[in-house]
């Protein structure tokens, strides 16, 4: 064991660790004047300084990683340590100095929340990765190269700061509507995998269940086992969630439908999408509380009570499209398109909505005829 080398590593750890949680510090604008707030402009210069950094530091981690071997040499490793925590602090700067640029009475700002946010996930990976190479200083469990090395620990976690780095960087937003449109892609995923719960559940699986198995099973047989102690739905509850298909799929279709008109919706000089941001998150958890209200063991009164939050969530972002899309004015005929889908999309929840309204009164008065 080197005491020099596991006190560059200690150093390198802690200046790593104080960077990353500056940026906790930089609490985001809140209040009613937040939606309507103006948005820093990225200073010249800065997005192409950051993305420098990122490919820099990806270089030094993967440099340091390799310096660490027998004998274990503080002279090898500190230049990289050095580098690695300078390029981290440098990173966090670039964030700052992007949150710095905010003019008074600032709304919240996607970009700043998107960088903030990548960039302290790239420095708690790199914190993570020099404490696994000083515990190994300190144990003197430094490998050789080979084939022990290829499964040594810190090996592992250069490779999740590569990650880190790459998920930030290959999608770098360099302004507020790209972070925007970064921040509707994260909202997606989750609205894709409710709707596919749900479509799931409407599956008519025409196999029998047979929850008895012999020897090893796997984790999908193991949640398969647990869906099949929750039983199917019955007649009633599947003409319940059938009933509200078209429903919960049109809010579906509204969330996927409006990252294609986000350059219509950018101000000069540019404002906040914290309003179209949260309704957009709103209306997502809503579909997922809605989905999960329609399995089986339904509570009409709760289906009940969770569709008409959703119908009023996705009301609210439509709203909120429509009166960001009027202040923005934009090119006329695209406009004009924005402007008819949203019209079509709330006449057709109308349309729904009493389809919906009709099938659960009338399943709610079977159930009062059976009772």
């Amino acid at each position: 064991m080197s005491n020099d080398a596991v006190q560059t590593l200690t150093e390198a750890r802690r200046k790593v660790g104080a960077s990353t949680r500056g940026l906790g510090r930089l609490v985001p604008p809140s209040g009613p004047s937040v939606a309507a707030g103006p948005v820093p402009m990225t200073p010249d210069g800065l997005a192409d300084i950051l993305a420098a950094l990122l490919t820099q530091l990806k270089t030094t981690t993967t440099t340091l990683a390799l310096a660490f071997k027998p004998p274990l040499s503080p002279a090898a490793i500190k230049p990289y340590a050095d580098k690695l925590e300078d390029q981290v602090a440098r990173a966090v700067s670039c964030v700052l100095a992007l949150a710095g640029a905010a003019p008074p009475n600032a709304g919240r700002s996607a970009l700043v929340d998107a960088w903030r946010g990548g960039v302290t996930g790239i420095g708690e990976a790199a914190e993570a990765f020099l404490a696994v190479l000083e515990d190994a200083a300190k144990s003197g469990s430094v490998k050789r190269e080979g084939r022990e090395t290829d499964q040594s620990p810190y090996l592992a976690h250069t490779g999740l700061v590569h990650a880190a780095i790459d998920r930030f960087a290959t999608s770098l937003p360099r302004t507020e509507g790209e972070a925007v449109a970064k921040a509707w892609e994260g909202q997606k995923g989750t609205m894709r995998d409710a709707w596919d719960e749900f479509k799931e559940l409407l599956e008519d699986d025409s196999e029998e269940d047979d929850a008895d198995f012999d020897g090893d099973v796997g984790l999908d047989d193991e949640f398969g086992i647990l869906e099949a102690s929750m039983g199917k739905l019955s007649p009633s509850e599947r003409k319940r969630a059938e009933a509200a298909k078209s429903v919960l799929g049109l809010h579906q279709v509204l969330h996927a439908s409006l990252p294609r008109f986000l350059p219509l919706l950018v101000l000069s000089p540019e404002e906040s999408y914290s309003d179209l941001v949260a309704a957009g998150g709103a209306l997502v958890s809503a579909l997922d509380d809605a989905v999960a209200s329609l399995h089986p063991g339904q509570d009409s009164g709760e289906i009940n009570a969770e569709v008409e939050a959703l119908n009023a969530r996705g009301r609210a972002l439509a709203s909120a499209f429509a009166t960001r899309l009027e202040r923005a004015g934009g090119e006329p005929q695209t406009r004009a398109v924005a402007e008819s889908f949203v019209s079509r999309w709330e006449a057709k929840l109308v349309q729904e909505v009493a389809k919906w309204e009709e099938t659960r009164v009338s399943l709610a008065d079977l159930g009062d005829a059976l009772a």
